[in-house]
């Protein structure tokens, strides 16, 4: 901070620009409509080069200097904020038109000068307009540079722009709720709404190179998902989804996420209640501790509603983030049956959309493999043999697999707990529900894996002959043998192992 003017120091190449007001008013105003008639004729004719274009890359590769110029005038009260949009529509234009132009303007100090002027707070129409461009400038800057945070470190950008954007938006938040409010809220608005964006941009074109840049704005941000305004909310909420499918997972949970979007559950539109819920089943693929965090926020009775209604996506995206509690050992287990989900859950694998059915396939199958001998027992009292059958009839082999890997710990607890061909038994049920011709069907898949299992089930269990009996594990691990993936990635199924 300059003590003699109160404003930022200026980053990048700061060096002092020897031209006149009257000069940048007059020659830069003649470059600018140069400028916009050659990118006019770029659009065009659709060509990146040529005579037509030069003007408009001599004056992006001196637009750090102007900028810097520029800025310094606005400051003074001596440049128009107006032509300070003018220079910005040279840059962002520069930057779309290609990736080198974009590294261009960042060599030349622009994204510096753009980062500084973030940092005013004057409450004019005006300077809210400035910043908007400012923004919507930075976001052109990192669409086309993306690829070059994998090489190299751009400081104003790692540094000092995530800090720079959560002052912003706390700013402009203030503002909005301040008494008196601003007398622009709308503008206001957009700001918000213009670093959402960026932020979501930072998130996924910078974010997966550089984590820890945008650490300062994890808190603004999971605040930012309950903002009144729907659009600027819902943008907050894409950026916080795909924050917390990187590496900053931790960082997340330490500022809050956990009890933020457990909240942002209970109220406001589908969209934006399927961003947290996605977010909460990437936070559940973490340790086992960041699990008991997310449960002892409250997220087990809140999808316990979405799935008792016939809402198809709550349903989905639901089950899948409990998929991955279950996932996690025998006391995560007995928080799911202890909220008495597990029955409704054992409904929708036999009787509902096939892409629901999969993800109930997959808390039943998890909960198999973490439950306890006794938890076990409870989940063979659901009685799912007709609908782990019906399963088995679906042209996926990864659920196949998943199936009859779950089958097989049914049948093994079943036969330890059981007397053989008990007319109560799971394996008589699956027999006479036609689960054994659904078995011998996949036998002879091309699936390699798939003909070997349901071959050693049909043979272990449903043959005439003996066979030895197999130890029987009693831990809190369940029954061991070979299971698919745990934690189920909130983008795609499973895979297996």
């Amino acid at each position: 901070m300059d003590e003699a003017s109160g404003f930022p120091v200026l980053h990048g190449r700061a060096a002092a620009v020897a031209l006149p007001v009257d000069s940048l008013t007059n020659d830069i105003t003649q470059q600018l409509a140069a400028a916009r008639l050659s990118y006019s004729s770029r659009t065009a004719d659709g060509k990146n080069r040529g005579p037509q274009f030069e003007p408009m890359t001599n004056l992006s590769r001196q637009g750090g200097d102007i900028l810097q110029l520029a800025l310094q005038q606005l400051k003074s009260g001596k440049a128009s904020v107006e032509l300070m949009g003018e220079f910005m529509w040279i840059v962002r234009n520069s930057a779309r038109s290609s990736p080198d132009m974009a590294v261009a303007a960042i060599d030349a100090g622009c994204a510096a000068v753009l980062v500084d002027l973030l940092t005013v707070e004057w409450d004019t129409l005006g300077m809210h307009l400035l910043i908007i461009d400012s923004l919507d400038t930075l976001i052109h800057i990192l669409h086309s540079t993306a690829k070059l945070f994998s090489s190299r470190d751009v400081p104003v950008l790692t540094a000092s722009l995530p800090a720079v954007l959560a002052r912003t938006i706390v700013c402009y938040t203030g503002l909005l709720t301040s008494q008196p409010p601003s007398s622009h809220p709308s503008e206001c608005l957009g700001v918000l709404h213009a670093a959402s964006m960026l932020v979501t941009c930072l998130c996924k074109e910078v974010a997966v190179c550089k984590v820890t840049m945008v650490t300062p704005l994890l808190p603004v941000m999971l605040q930012l998902i309950h903002h009144g305004n729907a659009e600027v909310s819902s943008l907050a909420g894409v950026a916080v989804e795909t924050l917390s499918s990187s590496t900053c997972t931790n960082e997340l949970l330490r500022c809050g996420a956990a009890t933020s979007l457990v909240h942002r559950l209970g109220y406001g539109c589908v969209r934006d209640v399927i961003h947290a819920l996605r977010a909460l089943g990437n936070l559940l693929c973490g340790s086992e501790d960041q699990v008991e965090v997310i449960v002892d926020a409250g997220i087990l009775p809140k999808v316990h509603t979405f799935i008792r209604t016939s809402q198809r996506s709550f349903c989905q995206h639901g089950l899948r983030a409990i998929a991955n509690v279950a996932a996690g050992n025998s006391r995560h287990v007995q928080a799911i049956i202890d909220e008495k989900m597990l029955p409704r859950v054992a409904q929708l694998l036999g009787k509902s959309d096939l892409s629901v059915r999969k993800e109930a396939l997959w808390l039943i199958g998890n909960a198999m493999h973490s439950a306890s001998r006794e938890q076990q027992k409870y989940l063979l009292r659901l009685n799912c043999h007709a609908s782990l059958g019906d399963m088995l009839t679906v042209e996926s082999p990864d659920v196949v697999c998943f199936t009859l890997d779950t089958l097989a710990r049914f049948l093994r607890l079943d036969k330890a707990t059981q007397p053989l061909r008990d007319k109560h038994s799971f394996a008589q049920a699956f027999l006479e529900c036609g689960g054994v011709d659904k078995l011998w069907a996949v036998v002879h898949s091309e699936n390699h894996t798939i003909s070997q299992l349901a071959d050693y089930l049909l043979s272990k269990y449903f043959s005439d002959g003996e066979e030895e009996e197999e130890d029987y594990e009693d831990d809190d691990g369940g029954g061991g043998g070979n299971v698919g993936d745990d934690r189920v990635d909130t983008a795609g199924e499973v895979a297996m192992v």
